[in-house]
């Protein structure tokens, strides 16, 4: 078992993540719905890159979490 600081830790990451990525709902919903299209053309591919790196770096932290040594039984 995790001793209370690294416990702690994990999830400040997990919180982080997890603020990140509502984030970056918010922004791609948001801005395909106000941004005109010639803009929202430019911006649209960016998130989509964005999105996939969140989405990667949110599989290091939850194989991180499930895999570690310290996992809950």
């Amino acid at each position: 078992m995790l001793d209370p600081s690294q416990d702690h830790l994990r999830w400040w990451f997990l919180k982080i993540y997890m603020i990140i990525l509502s984030g970056l709902i918010m922004v791609t919903v948001l801005a395909g719905a106000f941004l005109d299209e010639k803009a929202w053309a430019q911006v649209k591919p960016e998130l989509a890159d964005i999105r996939l790196w969140t989405f990667q770096i949110g599989m290091i932290i939850v194989g991180s979490y499930l895999f570690s040594d310290g996992r809950r039984s």
